[in-house]
């Protein structure tokens, strides 16, 4: 009823009886929720447990009374929290906050706000943090060419030389921050060896190529003091070693040192243990103060150590120590080569404290299926694991048995 209706219905009461009586009573759906209410009685449509008997004239009956199962459960859970949490366990109280109309309102306009409120930030997120996504690369200080990816995944390339002393990334990790690694690429072991060989052209029968997923075994015996000087000592030589280390580096501490498990079908996963900035080299004679008079004293190595640093008189020595101590990385110098490192990093959002709560609750949402789409190495797809497809196999088969078992239950229900 509009406002011309009512002023009709007065003038049309005033020029018949000269008198009138209106009553306007209005009450629409808000006013109505918004009143208090009293307790309502449970009726009869409550969401009772489903039986698997009621589901088996279904297309799917086992996996339609598994959804209703887990339906029914969800609803139970959500009764529990909106008024058995609030009543403290008080089943009577419970059951009157469950027929106040009020409290009812009151969660139903939240529950709508919120997905509102949730469904617009899921969508301006996934616009501009996934679709419209587009950052340029860059290089950082060290050489690292760096890609940025949603969901804080960065992608890396890095090329470093055999022949340095752990090469730097500039990659700052955080503890159970996730890194997967792929490498190609190869280094020889003894330039000097490899030029004598080019001068008569004939092939080296010393330590030779070493290849990023294969360490190369050979005639090459090292003495046990050359074994214990290496960087890592309990791993071959030309090993790919891999720290994360913080600014300040104790090189005497060898157990942030690990080796790079590589092979040429799965990359290399590492989860950090530690802060800092992920460093790589090879796994080589380093002279390290406490290996030094070991080395000089090692009947087995002593002269293949004297012709490396060339020392032809004197006290051999002290000559010997004095040259180790002024080239310490002298056994690196004579590798060959270069490593191709490709390094994804899955960040840990819950050490970034630059990253704030929302991105970070959407981020952990979206990774794993980002990770079913693009993972961080195209090996690691689900599609190319042979367990997934297992997996798959077991579940369409035990769907067709399903799909069977309801079919001929709806053929028996019908004769």
């Amino acid at each position: 009823m509009d406002y011309n209706s009512i002023l009709r219905t007065i003038a049309s009461s005033l020029a018949s009886n000269g008198h009138t009586h209106l009553r306007i009573v209005e009450q629409n759906l808000v006013g109505h929720l918004a009143a208090s209410g009293v307790e309502k009685p449970r009726g009869e449509g409550d969401y009772t447990r489903p039986r698997l008997k009621d589901y088996r004239c279904s297309v799917f009956p086992f996996l339609s009374y598994i959804f209703a199962l887990a339906g029914w459960a969800l609803y139970n859970v959500w009764i529990f929290l909106l008024y058995y949490v609030p009543a403290l366990g008080n089943k009577t109280r419970a059951r009157r906050l469950a027929g106040n109309i009020r409290y009812n309102f009151i969660v139903v306009t939240t529950a709508v706000v919120m997905f509102i409120v949730m469904t617009v930030l899921t969508l301006s997120y996934f616009i501009s943090d996934v679709v419209l996504f587009s950052r340029p690369a860059y290089s950082n200080a060290h050489g690292t060419l760096v890609i940025e990816q949603p969901f804080h995944r960065n992608y890396h390339m890095f090329l470093f030389n055999t022949a340095l002393y752990w090469n730097s990334t500039g990659i700052e990790i955080s503890p159970g921050d996730r890194i997967h690694i792929t490498g190609s690429g190869s280094f020889f072991s003894d330039i000097s060896e490899q030029s004598r060989a080019a001068l008569v052209n004939e092939k080296s029968d010393s330590l030779g190529f070493v290849t990023a997923n294969d360490v190369k075994t050979d005639r090459f015996s090292p003495s046990k003091a050359m074994k214990e000087a290496r960087v890592l000592p309990d791993t071959t030589f030309g090993a790919l070693l891999y720290r994360i280390v913080p600014d300040i580096i104790d090189e005497n501490d060898s157990t942030a040192i690990r080796k790079l498990e590589l092979s040429t079908g799965r990359p290399a996963v590492i989860t950090a243990d530690r802060a800092g900035v992920l460093q790589f080299c090879v796994n080589d004679i380093y002279f390290h103060d406490r290996n030094i008079e070991s080395l000089i004293h090692d009947a087995q190595g002593r002269g293949k150590l004297v012709k490396k640093l060339k020392v032809e008189s004197g006290n051999i020595d002290d000559s010997l120590r004095i040259k180790m101590e002024a080239n310490r990385r002298l056994w690196f110098d004579d590798n060959n080569g270069e490593i191709l490192l490709n390094i994804t990093v899955d960040y840990n959002l819950d050490r970034r404290r630059d990253v704030g709560s929302l991105d970070k609750f959407y981020a952990k949402v979206f990774r794993p299926v980002n990770n079913i789409v693009n993972p961080p190495v195209r090996e690691m797809s689900i599609f190319s694991n042979p367990g997934s497809w297992i997996f798959i196999s077991i579940f369409m088969i035990a769907g067709l048995i399903d799909f069977t078992i309801g079919y001929r239950n709806r053929r028996r229900h019908t004769r």
